[in-house]
């Protein structure tokens, strides 16, 4: 690895000294909690889970909502016969209504210590993208599961499913901590092991070593559909810093050190835009939509704005 890319990945001593210690506030204000009940996620047809909610299936039923017709069969129902077109045209028509279902919301988190770069933090970012996700799901009727990928695991918690259990969401989300390294590949594949179904949101800065689309289409495969949030710091997408500096490996502890001066910055911002054009060909080739957030912008900002069109709406 060049030190241009061990750059986009390690802590400079000089910035996690000056660094101020996240705010203690909670995940989510009272005030965000009631502003975001109007969103919900959106879902294809093969994402819900044969539960009732709010999202459209595959499956038709006894409904509002029209769907198809088809022509009847013996052994139909004879209450979904629509009469207007027999009267019509003499043959015997189904009205087909389509089923609300609700889905599940996989939220795959980034636990390894570097998210515990900036200030605020990428993993206090983190902790609050999936807090406001995790609520506007419980408030629609969806359920929620929270990974945690660390080293090559990926731990898989309980499920919650209704909007009472909003304050557990939170506390789990609070309560999770940044260590060691991570295996974004195996990690994955260790989720992979056992099908699931729903939307599989991805947090994290993206900075272990990985092969994303092979990941992605992975998480399709298993029946789910899968959209990536990257989450880095100011400093990360484009450093001011010149002179000599030892640049430290937050998650091995290794060390290199370096002169930075403009040529090298030069270098890192044109790895940089490569680096991340190869993330999102990755996530357009699977067809997950791709977003890269940056943690000083406001929360509100990132729902309704970064988010909101691209799998909430």
């Amino acid at each position: 690895m060049n030190w241009i890319s061990r750059l986009r990945r390690e802590a400079w001593r000089g910035w996690a000294e000056s660094a101020s210690p996240d705010l203690e506030e909670p995940l989510l204000s009272s005030a965000f909690l009631k502003r975001i009940e109007g969103l919900s996620l959106m879902v294809g047809r093969r994402g819900t889970t044969g539960f009732v909610g709010e999202h459209s299936s595959v499956r038709k039923a006894h409904s509002v909502e029209f769907a198809d017709y088809r022509d009847y069969r013996p052994g139909d129902d004879i209450r979904l016969i629509d009469w207007n077109v027999y009267a019509r045209l003499g043959q015997l028509t189904l009205r087909l209504t389509e089923a609300a279902e609700a889905t599940t919301l996989h939220l795959l988190l980034d636990c390894s210590a570097s998210m515990a770069f900036g200030a605020p933090s990428k993993f206090r970012t983190m902790q609050r993208i999936a807090a406001a996700l995790g609520c506007l799901a419980l408030a629609r009727y969806d359920s929620v599961m929270i990974t945690l990928l660390h080293a090559e695991e990926a731990r898989v918690l309980p499920r919650l499913r209704a909007k009472n259990e909003t304050g557990r969401l939170l506390s789990v989300l609070e309560d999770l901590k940044p260590r060691g390294a991570l295996d974004f590949p195996a990690a994955v594949r260790s989720f992979c092991a056992k099908p699931h179904r729903g939307l599989c949101v991805v947090i994290s800065d993206l900075m272990a070593p990985m092969n994303l689309e092979e990941s992605l289409g992975s998480l399709r495969r298993i029946g789910l559909e899968p959209a990536v949030i990257q989450v880095l710091a100011p400093e990360e997408a484009q450093p001011r810093i010149e002179g000599a500096f030892d640049l430290m490996d937050c998650e091995t502890g290794a060390t290199l050190l370096t002169q930075i001066n403009a040529p090298a910055l030069r270098a890192y911002a044109a790895r940089f835009a490569d680096w991340t054009a190869e993330l999102e060909a990755a996530c357009l080739v699977q067809h997950a939509p791709f977003i890269r957030l940056l943690t000083n912008q406001p929360l509100e900002e990132v729902l309704f704005t970064a988010i909101r069109g691209r799998f909430v709406q």
